[in-house]
């Protein structure tokens, strides 16, 4: 585990340089996230362009990723992000990010711009630079294969951008087998400005396990209690689809554009977990996962019958699917591969195309702005179409391809008001009527988010004492009351960090799909200990946490974010949730408020939502950036 190496890449110059990663820097910010977030402060110029050659792509796995340490797949990018113009970063699985340690490296620093189109090539200790001019206006899926022939290796892997990144979608993903994408905050549109197609990864390295006795005992420990999991056996048996079942109940699926939490009659069956089991044709797992959570599936008859792909995962069913009103599975399906064979993001795709929909349902826009689709719920010709468009930045898709912020300053007529966003990014589920979970989308580093920091158990009614046991403090056990739901925020978004850090799949980790099992800081201290001998504790791990967290905040207010950026859509404080066990609910203004005072106060902020100077002095970080790296 010693001698880690970061490459800083100049893509303008066409140059390499490598250092080693000192260790008291992987004790500090760990790696993947951590680590990533450390360079993106230190190398990100103050109010760069997001699209400009200058701001640095930082591609970095796990302190764990590759090493045997259960479901050690992920690996994250980052950059200054061209969607919401603050922090950029979205994590991965599959097998690129073992591979890139294989190869000796934990991150990629990439600055500049290529002459013309390139991708990198990667293997042992060994950078190269080829052209792209070939690969360039082929789909993602299309250009891992081409590289593979190119290379006579299909054992190669691959991360890359489809035609969206390439026109500069500001929602496009990388993507990384048939999709494993790395979603949000459009890195993809960064990649594509930089002329960068594709990075192709072949490593034979592996990776030094200081005591491979105890990892091997703790593996089949935590393995046996995940497969003995209830909602790890219906994760494996239905993947992520289960979760629409879920929000439906609640009264958190969001439906038309959330103008509804749940559908009015059954239709949301349509796209639950039974029917899309029925279309799996194969469990598919990520590097050392013993889950099998990803799925391939075939449109069985239809028009789109023989249509394959792996997927789909719960938020590509509710972005393309409840929220643009469309209940065919085989189009949503169909939709989803075509988002990542584009490269990209569902969520934000789906949420532009649905803001779309209501604005013509209200007359905002009519046919004469939209090319002459007819832009009515349901109707899954216009959704295919309009992916087509955005992609290919067409007719009305160059309009939505820059996403609901700056498409609003052209549309006009309050459109605004009806685009649901967090700092331009889209808004995963139907927050009303959970408060913990509304401010976790308020709060989230890189905008609306549901998997920086939502306190999952918030839904599942648990008696208080559990509660207050997980979080430390008094929670109230009701979805709608504030009472506590900023400590249940500030702790799970401590606790989040860590997974993204050390490049585990965050499913393992405590209270997201096991309220009091599965990993917590011990484990992953031991964890840590068992791969590198590093000796750490649960106390260094939440320090770090606290350390990545403060960096985050650090970056966001150097690029202007203000506390009235911490906030929800105007629909959320101004009408009430409809349908599910929680319908009639809506946020209060005074009470979110005082949540959110709570919450700054928890994480050591002041009232505005920036890190007091006490609180960086006692993380180490009142000298950044100290540009160590």
């Amino acid at each position: 585990m010693m001698n880690r190496s970061i490459a800083y890449i100049d893509l303008t110059q066409m140059q390499t340089k490598v250092v080693s990663i000192p260790e008291d820097m992987q004790r500090l910010y760990l790696g993947g996230r951590g680590i990533n977030m450390y360079l993106l402060l230190n190398h990100t110029p103050v109010g760069v362009d997001p699209l400009g050659p200058e701001n640095p792509l930082i591609f970095g796995a796990g302190l764990l990723t590759g090493s045997g340490a259960p479901s050690s797949a992920r690996f994250n990018v980052s950059a200054k992000s061209p969607l919401t113009g603050f922090l950029g970063d979205s994590n991965s699985g599959g097998f690129w990010g073992p591979e890139l340690r294989f190869a000796g490296f934990d991150h990629l620093v990439i600055k500049g711009r290529a002459h013309q189109p390139t991708y990198i090539w990667i293997t042992d200790d060994r950078i190269e630079f080829r052209l792209a001019n070939h690969l360039w206006g082929l789909d993602a899926i299309e250009t891992q294969r081409a590289i593979k022939e190119e290379l006579s290796d299909p054992d190669i892997q691959v991360v890359t951008i489809g035609q969206a990144g390439e026109n500069l979608v500001r929602f496009a993903c990388v993507l990384h087998h048939y999709k494993e994408a790395a979603g949000r905050t459009g890195m993809g549109a960064v990649m594509g400005s930089k002329n960068l197609k594709a990075i192709a990864v072949r490593g034979s390295k592996g990776l030094e396990v200081r005591d491979p006795e105890k990892l091997l005992k703790m593996r089949q420990s935590i393995d046996e209690k995940m497969l003995q999991s209830k909602g790890f056996k219906v994760l494996s048996q239905y993947g992520t689809p289960f979760l629409i079942d879920a929000h439906q109940r609640l009264g958190t699926l969001v439906t038309r554009n959330h103008q509804r939490g749940a559908t009015e009659g059954e239709e949301w069956k349509l796209l639950g977990m039974e029917q899309v089991h029925e279309h799996s044709t194969r469990k598919v797992a990520c590097f050392g996962c013993s889950v099998h959570c990803r799925h391939g599936y075939r449109v069985p008859y239809g028009p789109h019958q023989g249509a394959w792909a792996e997927g789909p995962e719960y938020y590509a069913l509710m972005a393309l699917g409840t929220r643009t009103g469309t209940f065919d599975l085989d189009t949503v399906l169909v939709a989803q591969d075509q988002c990542n064979r584009y490269g990209m993001d569902v969520g934000s795709v789906g949420n532009v195309i649905a803001w779309a929909m209501e604005l013509y349902q209200r007359g905002i826009i009519d046919d004469s702005m939209t090319d002459g689709l007819v832009m009515k719920w349901g109707d899954g010709q216009v959704l295919l179409e309009l992916l087509d468009k955005i992609a290919l930045r067409q007719g009305f898709g160059n309009l939505l391809a820059e996403d609901g912020l700056r498409a609003a300053e052209t549309i006009g007529n309050n459109s605004l008001d009806y685009f649901m966003h967090v700092k331009g990014m889209s808004v995963c589920t139907d927050e009303r009527s959970l408060k913990g979970s509304a401010l976790n989308a308020a709060t989230a580093s890189r905008g609306a988010d549901h998997l920086r920091s939502r306190p999952i158990p918030e839904g599942l009614f648990l008696p208080a004492e559990v509660l207050e046991r997980m979080y430390g403090g008094t929670v109230s056990p009701d979805p709608d009351s504030y009472e506590g739901k900023s400590r249940m925020v500030a702790v799970t978004e401590k606790l989040f960090v860590v997974p993204d850090a050390l490049g585990v799949c965050k499913f393992l980790t405590r209270t997201f799909i096991s309220p009091e099992g599965m990993i917590g800081y011990q484990e992953y201290a031991d964890l840590v200990n068992a791969v590198t001998g590093y000796e750490v504790t649960k106390s260094d791990l939440e320090n770090g946490a606290e350390r990545v967290l403060n960096l985050e905040r650090m970056f966001n207010v150097r690029e202007g974010l203000k506390r009235e950026h911490d906030t929800l859509p105007k629909r959320y404080f101004e009408e009430k949730s409809e349908g599910g066990r929680l319908s009639g609910k809506y946020i209060d203004r005074r009470k979110f408020q005082k949540m959110l005072d709570e919450y700054y106060e928890l994480h050591g902020w002041d009232i505005e939502g920036v890190p007091k100077v006490d609180t960086l002095n006692r993380l180490g970080l009142g000298n950044e950036p100290s540009h160590v790296l």
